[in-house]
């Protein structure tokens, strides 16, 4: 999740409001690797519940009835040059995830949209290192009306 993220950093996990309260685009969230259960995988939500969400020329679309919306992510550093294009609609119990280094991530562009129950929580708060602890804040994501 570099830039945002590093190996090394002691996280905090929420885990009930996860499973009360829904999701937010952009929040980051520990969830089991469905490619591997016994692994845990830090990615951010980009597509919510019944969204269908399509990933195509280093862009990300939420489409919405006939109109397609650009996320704005102000938290990528640089172009997603890596990955396959996406079109995809979710069901009312799946999430799309996406890594920020977007290059190199393994995200639901390889593995799929991801189960609500597989959620292990929400990153909440960073203790470790201590130059950059404190509350993991929720980016401001717009949504544009664009042209695929």
């Amino acid at each position: 999740m570099e830039p945002n993220f590093h190996d090394g950093d002691y996280l905090w996990i929420e885990k009930i409001s996860a499973h009360l309260m829904g999701f937010n685009r952009g929040e980051v969230i520990v969830l089991q690797a469905p490619d591997n259960p016994n692994t845990v995988y830090i990615k951010r939500v980009i597509g919510l519940p019944g969204e269908r969400v399509i990933v195509k020329s280093n862009k990300v679309y939420i489409a919405k009835g006939y109109a397609a919306f650009a996320l704005n992510e102000p938290y990528i550093d640089g172009d997603m040059v890596k990955g396959k294009t996406e079109d995809i609609t979710l069901t009312g119990d799946e999430i799309f995830v996406m890594g920020d280094n977007r290059n190199v991530s393994e995200d639901s562009r390889y593995f799929g949209p991801v189960k609500l129950k597989s959620v292990v929580g929400r990153v909440w708060f960073r203790l470790l290192p201590a130059n950059d602890r404190g509350t993991i804040q929720t980016p401001q994501i717009t949504l544009k009306e664009s042209a695929l």
